[in-house]
Order: structure tokens, then sequence, then C-alpha cells
């Protein structure tokens, strides 16, 4: 990633709040309030401060520290007309292959379609979630079975806040599913079908140069 350009730097800040204020958006991207109106007002942000507001807006680390490109964005696509309904949320779903070149997730993710969920379906336990910074993928393979099974559906909340669990990761080429274990000399990488598959260990600086945590899994639907 390129040096950060403070010559409107604040400006994309404000703009990817989208009319959020500055303590909501700042819980939502897991940074102090305080931090987040100091750079509001010009203050440099620190690498994590960057992610983490990258992260938490579905924007481009890249277009949020230079502006040299357009901001994609990773939201929930709005309703088709007609279909608007205030208990469905339409969430985008993401081809698990990246598309070719250079660049973060949010440059190179390949929109597939958009799927509708109302709030009964998601169950319970997801209070809280911003379902505008989630994403579907379609599982492929049996290394996660039988906690993810070929053809599932998985439910992705984007996040960059390390700590163990089950996440969706890019390797530069494909986004993956699996637990994840972090430690400071690198990350365990577990697949549930151990039998077929072993864990392997990344190092640290191996991960830092060619992976991307995408989020954390929070809900999947079953394919029969």
């Amino acid at each position: 990633m390129t040096g950060i350009h403070h010559d409107g730097f604040s400006a994309r800040v404000r703009s990817v709040l989208e009319g959020q204020s500055a303590r909501s958006f700042a819980q939502k991207a897991g940074i102090k309030s305080s931090t987040l109106q100091s750079i509001l007002r010009g203050a440099r942000p620190t690498v994590d401060n960057l992610v983490a507001i990258a992260s938490a807006s579905g924007v481009s680390i890249d277009w949020l520290a230079t502006g040299d490109a357009p901001p994609p964005k990773l939201s929930a696509q709005d309703a088709p007309d007609g279909a608007a309904h205030p208990d469905v949320f339409w969430i985008p779903r993401y081809d698990t292959q990246l598309a070719t070149g250079d660049g973060a997730f949010a440059d190179r993710a390949v929109r597939t379609d958009t799927i509708a969920l109302t709030a009964k379906v998601l169950g319970q336990g997801l209070e809280g979630l911003d379902l505008g910074n989630c994403l579907f993928f379609t599982v492929e393979g049996d290394s996660m079975a039988a906690t993810l099974n070929d053809g599932d559906v998985a439910l992705i909340h984007r996040e960059t806040h390390w700590r163990d669990g089950l996440w969706a990761f890019s390797d530069g080429a494909l986004c993956r599913l699996r637990r994840l274990q972090f430690s400071a000399e690198g990350v365990r990488v577990i697949n549930d079908n151990r039998e077929a598959y072993p864990p392997e260990f990344i190092p640290a600086h191996q991960w830092a140069l060619s992976h991307e945590l995408v989020g954390r899994v929070r809900w999947a639907a079953r394919s029969f």
C-alpha cells in the first residue's frame, strides 16, 4: 500500500461516515471516538486505525489512504424494484475466486448475486451485527466438513480484530474459510476435516505479505 496522502484524507474519512456520528462509527470500527475525532481534524492515523476505518466502511484501504481510485464498496445491495421490505435484508454474495491483478480483497472481489434473508431466518445471537457490512460466500470443498459443507452459504462479517475463530481470508488468489489461531510467530490454519487435511502454519512475515483477513464467519445455511 502506498503512503497516506493527507490532502483530502480527513474529507475521505468524513465521507465514509455516511451521516453516522463519529461516536457511532468509531464503535463500529473498534477505535476510540476521540481518535476518530482527531483524524477528522487532520491528525495522522496509525496503520491499525486506517485498516479499521476502511474495514468498517467497506472501502479500499488504498483509496482511503491516497484517494487515487474510486472507493469500491462492499455493502448490502439495494433491494430489487418492488422487493423492498423492512424485515428483509439484502446481502451480496461474492465468488471465492478473486479477479486477477494486484490489490486488496475490496478491489478484486467479484459479486455474483444478492441473497435476501429475514431476521427470523438469521435467528438469534446476531444482535448488533451490521448487516450492511456483511457478505456471503458459498463453501467449496470438504476441508471444513462437517462444520461447513460443500455448497453451504456462510455469512461473513467484515472485521479485522484478530482473535481465534472461524474466518474468511484471502491468500491472494482465493478466499478460504478456515479456523485460525493467531500468535506473534504467525497464523495456524486449521481444517475441521483433519484426517484429510492437516493444519498448516503461516509465518507472520509471509502472512503480512500475501494474506488478508476478509471477515469472521457468523452464520451459515446448510445445503442438502
